[in-house]
């Protein structure tokens, strides 16, 4: 598991050189989604407070949780889970980009 860890932050530098890596979660959601995530990096203990509309592919943030909203970065790691995707939790120190989360994209 830890090099499988270590291989997918070898390789996010290069995807992302490739357009086949990003740190923005309103890219990483519908990717996601639509099966695309083949490795998600997810910081230990994030959180990201808001709604993403699966149907219009927009996300909107919130500072806080509420009746309304999730966890994106949940749900993001749930759905790359269900399409056969790794998804890993680094501590914060390790994440690309000083992002909370980081996804490789299949194609």
């Amino acid at each position: 598991m830890q090099a499988s860890k270590e291989k997918a932050l070898d390789d996010y530098g290069l995807a992302v050189s490739r357009q086949q890596g990003s740190s923005r979660l309103e890219a990483i959601l519908p990717a996601a989604v639509d099966g695309r995530v083949d490795r998600l990096l997810v910081q230990q203990g994030a959180r990201q407070w808001g709604v993403f509309d699966a149907d219009k592919r927009t996300v909107s943030f919130n500072e806080a949780p509420t009746k309304e909203n999730e966890d994106l970065l949940n749900t993001a790691a749930t759905e790359t889970c269900l399409t056969q995707g790794s998804v890993y939790l680094l501590p914060r120190d390790r994440m690309p980009e000083g992002a909370p989360i980081a996804a490789i994209y299949r194609y």
